[in-house]
């Protein structure tokens, strides 16, 4: 009984060494060294560190550099706006996208984007998310906030000297904002150039409405013959409306975007017209061009300098104009 029990035990004894030695040949291999991944930001807008600051139009570029020791596998890379993850974009080491070496354990890639006005006054954000064949991961995040472009500075005109009209048509009582000229009826109709789609308004003084300005339209349709003249034969009657403002001189030397005269012209609560009459000096008046004039539709300031009262060959009027046209 007791020679059955130790080889019992002698059994039981073999039984655990071979259980061991089983159990130690299902070690598993050891993981390979995790990815790393670098990206590089270039181009327009602003870069530091993981923030970018861009405006409306700017372009970036993501340059992404992946490192796998365990074989690169996919890069994952998930766009969020204001916080809200969007569907990712997968680049697998198959994409033609994708720059790899001979056993695949460096890969890269380039990505751009531009930013639209849709993504202006939100943040996005980018997560790019290396992936080896052991599933083992790798990630860099980069954000951007965008802005509207800054408005651009208005064209300024000084000095702009328009004469009350005579029955010669000789006098320079007409203006352009698209050349900053001024221009006499003889000079619109005694050419074959097309001026008179440039035109936005011109000048005269009246027994009642002394000094007044008037869109091309609206002078052909004054009640003094001798002014409707001025505009006769013109091909095009250019409709510029017209608005009388309460900005003071000084307020419009502090006028200087685009954005500035929009918001004067929409805060003037004077009517738009095609003239405005009994002007005075230091007065400011706002005006919009037709859509269908040459150039667009433009918004501008008229600054009244001085006036000399008359209807003849002294009468003139001085004015610094501001209008939406690409500052010199």
């Amino acid at each position: 009984m007791k020679k059955l029990f130790r080889n019992l035990l002698f059994f039981s004894a073999i039984g655990s060494v071979a259980i061991l030695a089983s159990c130690g040949g299902d070690e598993e291999e050891p993981l390979p060294a995790a990815p790393s991944i670098t990206v590089t930001v270039s181009g327009d807008a602003e870069v530091s560190g993981s923030e970018i600051t861009a405006i409306t139009g700017d372009e970036v570029s993501f340059a992404v550099t992946i490192t796998a020791p365990g074989v690169f596998n996919t890069l994952n890379i998930t766009p969020s706006v204001d916080g809200v993850a969007g569907t990712p974009t997968v680049f697998t080491r198959n994409s033609t996208e994708v720059t790899k070496n001979a056993d695949n354990t460096e890969a890269s890639i380039t990505i751009t984007y531009t930013f639209e006005e849709e993504d202006e006054d939100t943040e996005i954000t980018w997560t790019f998310e290396a992936v080896d064949d052991s599933d083992q991961t790798a990630t860099k995040e980069f954000t951007a906030t965008v802005s509207a472009p800054p408005s651009p500075e208005a064209r300024a005109y000084t000095a702009v000297l328009l004469s009350a009209p005579l029955g010669d048509k000789s006098a320079d009582g007409f203006f352009s904002s698209n050349t900053g000229l001024v221009y006499s009826p003889a000079d619109v109709t005694g050419t074959s150039a097309a001026i008179s789609p440039n035109i936005d308004f011109g000048y005269y003084y009246g027994a009642t409405d002394k000094a007044s300005l008037a869109s091309p339209k609206a002078y052909s349709l004054l009640s003094n013959a001798g002014f409707t003249a001025q505009v006769a034969g013109w091909g095009t009657l250019n409709e510029t409306m017209l608005k009388k403002t309460t900005l003071t001189a000084a307020a419009f030397t502090e006028v200087t975007t685009w954005a500035d005269l929009d918001e004067v012209y929409t805060a003037a609560t004077d009517a738009a017209a095609g003239v405005k009459t009994t002007l005075e000096a230091n007065q400011v008046l706002a005006f919009k061009t037709a859509s269908t004039k040459t150039g667009g539709s433009k918004i501008g300031l008229i600054l009244v300098k001085s006036i000399t009262a008359g209807d003849g060959v002294a009468g003139k009027i001085e004015l610094e104009i501001l209008v939406q046209e690409d500052a010199e």
